[in-house]
């Protein structure tokens, strides 16, 4: 009787930590140096994810991001999510976040947890070199003087061109 209860909870113990390892199994994160983005595969809306970005030559942390899968209103893409690091369509960004890098090579790690599990990967994404065709992309746009600079400095000529005008008078 005592050695049919322990090979049962002999089985038991297997059966849970195999069901655990396949639920792990369907979760994956992928690296895209290509195309420079974190793809979440099978995760689900809510799920916790993290990136962190270290410099690929001095090794010091250069970015660190993180949130939850859909977040910012977008959508699973079939079950995947993304995380972009330079430019994309803006029809892709329904289906992940665009988060810009100064131009350089990064080491990646990324992870994400799903059912209390926790999915990790590592890799490597080179962000627009001065060799990359396409140079505008990922490009800060300017700034736009604010209204009130725009009004004080329209303000300051208009004074200067009212007593220019009053001193060729006399």
């Amino acid at each position: 009787m005592r050695k049919g209860m322990l090979a049962l909870c002999l089985i038991v113990l297997i059966s849970a930590s195999a069901i655990s390892s396949m639920a792990a199994s369907e979760q994956s994160i992928e690296i895209s140096d290509d195309d420079n983005h974190v793809k979440y595969q099978k995760f689900e809306i809510g799920d916790p994810w993290n990136i962190t970005l270290r410099n690929a030559t001095t090794g010091v942390i250069a970015y660190q991001f993180s949130g939850t899968i859909g977040m910012e209103s977008t959508e699973l893409a079939g079950n995947n999510w993304f995380v972009y690091f330079s430019c994309v369509s803006p029809g892709a960004l329904k289906h992940g976040v665009l988060r810009l890098l100064v131009r350089g090579t990064y080491d990646v790690y990324a992870n994400g947890t799903h059912s209390g599990l926790l999915i990790e990967e590592t890799g490597t994404i080179t962000v627009l070199t001065e060799d990359d065709e396409d140079e505008d992309c990922g490009r800060p746009i300017p700034p736009v003087p604010e209204l009130n600079t725009i009004i004080l400095t329209s303000a300051g000529i208009f004074g200067i061109l009212l007593i220019s005008r009053k001193y060729r008078r006399n």
